[in-house]
């Protein structure tokens, strides 16, 4: 399962060209193993009884998304500084 798993995570994580295509993949793969635990083994609806074709149309949008959009800083606030890190404690 680890190697099918690499193997996956290989191929996801050329899809994008920053540095953290292996961490998206990781996230994709996570993403989508959720989904399908959601519709089997929870049945949780209405995913469960979504069709297949509309629930492929909405994950592809979203990951066409996820892989091609930059990752983004978090903005600074009050538990943040300028560069979206914690301040020291």
């Amino acid at each position: 399962m680890r190697e099918l798993g690499g193997e996956y995570r290989k191929v996801l994580a050329g899809l994008t060209p920053g540095q953290d295509g292996a961490l998206r993949a990781d996230l994709a793969m996570a993403w989508l193993l959720g989904i399908g635990l959601m519709r089997t083994v929870t049945a949780r609806e209405p995913l469960a009884s979504a069709d297949p074709e509309r629930v492929c149309r909405l994950v592809m949008t979203t990951l066409d998304r996820f892989w091609t959009l930059p990752a983004q800083p978090p903005p600074p606030d009050a538990d943040h500084g300028p560069e979206g890190q914690a301040p020291p404690r």
